[in-house]
């Protein structure tokens, strides 16, 4: 099973430790593979959190999916870089909205931190909700 990640840009640290509560219930679940984008606070959170589980467990499987071609990624994660086909030509915003999207066609659970009503990640939360997917956001969720 795949999971995804998505959220608004100013996610608090503070969430850290429910993130990886949640991850590792999905892992228990049989989510063995999760994909998380490169922008914002969220996706590095969520990529330092996946880091930290991997060197303990190489059991699960990570990929950062980076939205264009010249996108910088920490040194630590770029064995694990997949770039959609596809996105070559989109502008940079754009190309985020493609990239989370495409990411979404391919997970059966997104974890997400979502507390607005306005932007693109509220458009895809409700884009996931529209697919039936499992969704749990850390905005609102109740603490495990």
């Amino acid at each position: 099973m795949i999971c995804t990640f998505f959220g608004h840009r100013d996610a608090p640290l503070s969430i850290e430790k429910e993130l990886e509560k949640i991850i590792l219930s999905l892992i228990s679940e049989g989510v063995d593979e999760f994909l998380v984008g490169n922008n914002g606070s969220f996706d590095l959170l969520v990529q330092g959190v996946l880091r930290k589980l991997f060197l303990k467990s190489e059991k699960i499987r990570y990929s950062v999916v980076i939205s264009y071609l010249n996108e910088r990624v920490d040194e630590r994660f770029k064995e694990k870089v997949i770039y959609p086909e596809g996105l070559e030509m989109s502008p940079k915003k754009i190309a985020i909205i493609k990239r989370n999207e495409w990411m979404l066609k391919r997970a059966s659970v997104a974890v997400v931190y979502v507390k607005y009503t306005q932007g693109s990640s509220y458009k895809l939360l409700r884009k996931a909700e529209r697919s039936r997917i499992r969704i749990i956001n850390l905005a609102t969720e109740p603490k495990l």
